[in-house]
């Protein structure tokens, strides 16, 4: 049912003597799922099919987390830049000096700590190889609980603040009226589907991971309040 990497070179291979071609290796999927693959073996789970068990090349190590500087260094720099604008500079910032925004912190970092589940944790690696509903499942957390909470854990006087800074006043209104959001929203997702786009986004994986932050991102505008 699912296109899985591997498959179709076993399947050239010749028939063995009572059964399919590789069906000799099931027993050791058996035997890598059970545990008794022998000490010090690595022991990835093998992904089952309506069929069955996937080829032996399909296999996911459920212990493989992404820890790529850009992703890690990415979101451990958010998290110290919200830190220091609602702690030590938040009575610069407009923000109540004697007040931690806690409430607001625990969803800012929740958001984050959702963010890195969509993209670093093992369904990155299910939703690239085997199944497409595990790779939406990775766009609606990016777009609804990781932006939502993303949003709803910046104070309103941290936003205020930055808005008044921010050039070209004008344009930013205009980006930031509900139209303009929905429009950037629909822009990136309906760009990404392009067939040509979303062919380079599933052969290029630098192109893919700029597709999650351009999701993350135009999620930013679409539930701006």
């Amino acid at each position: 049912l699912f296109p899985v990497r591997g498959w179709r070179q076993q399947a050239r291979r010749p028939r063995l003597r009572g059964g399919d071609p590789g069906s000799h290796r099931v027993p050791r999927l058996l035997r890598l799922a059970s545990g008794r693959a022998g000490a010090g073996a690595r022991r990835p789970f093998p992904v089952l099919f309506f069929g069955g068990f996937a080829a032996p090349d399909a296999m996911i190590d459920w212990r493989h987390w992404h820890n790529e500087p850009y992703l890690v260094g990415g979101l451990i720099f958010l998290g110290w830049a919200y830190a220091l604008a609602c702690g030590p500079l938040r009575g610069r910032l407009g923000g109540d000096a004697l007040r931690f925004p806690r409430r607001e912190a625990g969803m800012f970092y929740s958001g984050l700590v959702i963010f890195y589940l969509a993209v670093g944790s093992p369904l990155d690696q299910v939703g690239e190889r085997f199944l497409l509903s595990a790779h939406m499942v990775q766009h609606q957390l990016l777009i609804y609980p990781a932006a939502i909470l993303f949003l709803t854990g910046l104070p309103p006087w941290l936003v205020d603040g930055f808005l008044r800074r921010a050039p070209l006043p004008g344009l930013r209104r205009r980006r930031l009226h509900p139209v303009g959001c929905a429009a950037i929203y629909i822009g990136v997702l309906s760009a990404w589907h392009v067939p040509e786009i979303y062919d380079w986004a599933l052969q290029d994986k630098l192109v893919h991971v700029i597709e999650h932050v351009m999701f993350f991102v135009a999620a930013l505008f679409y539930w701006w309040p």
